[in-house]
């Protein structure tokens, strides 16, 4: 889905015959394994790892025609643009086409994250609530494809392309927080938690006015939820999946705040190297985690004593064995809103003292939305139909 991120694809038709193209209007997935070929010469297609390996001017699936053959890899899949050759006028003729690797565990994980955007796009046939948008899927050469509308990039490339790594306007994270809180929620109505909400697996248009969530290969719906310590990116990670809870829908929450501050100023909100790690840098900035939560989670012993002190896990330095530092208080060093308003004493563009007031009265709604965002109670967490109502996103958004 996008010009050039891991996880996005483009879009394809069904190309094996009439029958399986029949079979797929009926919901049957068809694996790579079952409809695959491998050349009539015996060619390997393949790299060592079971990624496609496409050429500019090949025709996937009797219709793609590749254009782009760099556009991401990920851990599932790597991304091919090509022109559809069957588009009709006024349809966009470039796709993206996520090629999945060719083993039975990919093609599996694959299915399933077709089976959560069909319901996504299904009920949402406006193509108004910031998901992407999957436009078919087929088989090829071993390989199950996915054929996504073509955006720009994402978000981690818009930053570093556009900002340096300096931050978006906040204008623009106005009108994106908005978009993101609409998908949120779209996501959420469905019983969707995407589970791995990041600047990379957000999409942007040619245009940069639109914004997408992508990659739902990790997503899960709330009603199989188990808990998983690692769910997630680590730096998009709250502190209930690190202390192995049943999350829900506020893990997403979270991620989005994460990914919102770093829109805005261009850094990580919470870097680490270990979930102990994270756990004592999260607390650092949003005080310490209420012990209903800690004692919820099935890994709590592992970062907190009964007396529920945070157990830092360090590397003595003299032996390199890991030792225990026990913590009983946290004094915030340094608060989400002190962090947003040091980004905006950096900035130069504004002189209007009239404007000033405004933008300043903003960067503090802000804060105020990413605090509500990054309750480390979950079941505090703002939800997105009542984001949607925080006074950031009221009075012009949009106009960036």
């Amino acid at each position: 889905a996008r010009g050039a991120s891991p996880e996005t694809g483009g879009g394809d038709m069904f190309d094996a015959s009439a029958e399986a193209a029949e079979q797929l209007k009926k919901g049957e997935r068809y694996r790579s394994q079952a409809i695959g070929f491998t050349g009539a010469s015996g060619e390997d297609w393949d790299d060592e790892e079971g990624y496609y390996i496409p050429k500019i001017g090949e025709v996937m699936g009797d219709r793609y025609l590749v254009i782009e053959t760099g556009s991401g890899k990920g851990v599932f899949s790597n991304v091919v643009k090509a022109k559809d050759q069957q588009a009709t006028n006024g349809d966009e003729a470039t796709v993206a086409i996520k090629v999945m690797r060719a083993n039975d565990m990919m093609t599996k994980a694959a299915e399933k994250e077709v089976d959560i955007l069909e319901r996504l796009n299904n009920s949402d046939k406006k193509n108004k609530r910031h998901i992407i948008r999957l436009l078919s899927t087929f088989a090829y050469r071993r390989h199950f494809c996915l054929v996504f509308e073509c955006m720009w990039d994402d978000l981690r490339a818009a930053l570093k392309k556009y900002t340096k790594n300096r931050g978006m306007s906040l204008n623009a994270v106005r009108a994106y927080t908005q978009q993101l809180m609409v998908g949120l929620g779209h996501m959420r109505d469905n019983g969707v938690i995407h589970a791995d909400i990041k600047p990379d697996n957000i999409l942007v248009s040619k245009d940069h006015k639109v914004v997408k969530f992508c990659d739902l290969g990790t997503a899960v719906e709330q009603k199989d939820v188990m808990a998983c310590p690692y769910l997630a990116s680590r730096f998009y990670r709250p502190p209930e999946v690190i202390l192995g809870c049943t999350y829900s829908y506020p893990v997403d929450t979270w991620a989005l705040g994460c990914t919102l501050y770093e829109l805005f100023t261009g850094r990580t909100l919470i870097t680490s190297k270990t979930n102990n790690d994270h756990l004592l840098k999260t607390m650092e900035m949003r005080g310490k985690v209420p012990g209903k939560v800690v004692k919820k989670g099935a890994v709590w012993k592992t970062h907190f004593t009964d007396e529920l002190d945070f157990k830092h896990q360090v590397e003595d330095p003299g032996s390199g064995q890991q030792v225990i530092k026990t913590i009983t208080d946290f004094s915030t060093k340094q608060s989400i809103k002190d962090l947003v308003l040091e980004r905006v004493g950096k900035e130069k563009q504004l002189s209007q003292e009239k404007e000033d007031k405004l933008y300043v009265t903003r960067a503090h709604q802000f804060a105020d939305l990413l605090g509500h965002m990054l309750a480390l109670d979950p079941d505090k967490r703002i939800s997105p139909e009542d984001g949607l109502k925080h006074p950031f996103l009221q009075e012009g958004v949009g106009k960036a």
